[in-house]
């Protein structure tokens, strides 16, 4: 049975910059995750959406008590963590550089009905962790959290953007190796950022509300 969180959502029109509110991201983790990859999953998150400048607010769903002020979000995003989410794991036998679909084996699935993205997300954190390869010179709770966070963010492209479409190049294209979802960096293409900077950045300037279409018509 999934939790559902209802949270009261504050519209803000003024000519001058203002501050939106957050993005409110519940994680819901099937079994006790390790803090160091937890943390580390927050920390790429974050980084992947700075340029975007999205505030996003990471809480647990299972602990989560409103206060008394009640918290506000733009909106919210649950997260559910099926599996262990722990970095102790075999190398993969897949090489850093084979191609494989995000969804192929599938590592995260982002709800959808009626042709809607719901903000209701799947993270499966063993197929995760056996698709990405072990690397000697990187802690493996290092290794772990990262690719955890780029496979996150992937997601929460399609439930902030409402679509179910990928991009050319970047983190939200449809297809990864291993070697992306561990290496230094990925990040999203410039068309991407430029769509959720537009619908949630933390700084808004007046009503504007135009939005670009976020990349090709391949589908998720």
């Amino acid at each position: 049975m999934r939790s559902t969180v209802h949270f009261v959502l504050i519209a803000m029109q003024t000519a001058v910059v203002v501050t939106a509110q957050p993005i409110g991201v519940f994680c819901d983790f099937h079994s006790q995750p390790e803090s160091a990859v937890v943390e580390r999953m927050k920390a790429e998150i974050r980084n992947i959406l700075r340029p975007a400048k999205i505030d996003i607010r990471f809480r647990d769903l299972q602990r989560y008590t409103p206060a008394a002020e009640e918290e506000v979000f733009q909106k919210t995003v649950i997260i559910h963590f099926q599996g262990a989410c722990q970095s102790e794991f075999r190398v993969s036998p897949l090489l850093l550089d084979d191609a494989a679909v995000v969804s192929s084996p599938e590592l995260a699935h982002t709800d959808t009905q009626d042709g809607h993205v719901l903000p209701y997300v799947d993270v499966y954190c063993n197929e995760i962790r056996a698709f990405v390869p072990a690397a000697a010179h990187v802690g493996q709770q290092q290794i772990f959290g990262r690719a955890l966070g780029r496979v996150v963010a992937h997601e929460l492209y399609h439930a902030l953007l409402n679509t179910r479409k990928h991009a050319q190049r970047g983190l939200a294209r449809s297809s990864q190796s291993p070697r992306d979802l561990t290496g230094d960096e990925l990040a999203f293409d410039s068309r991407s950022i430029f769509a959720l900077r537009q619908k949630y950045s933390s700084e808004k300037k007046g009503a504007d509300s135009m939005q670009s279409a976020p990349g090709d018509e391949s589908r998720h």
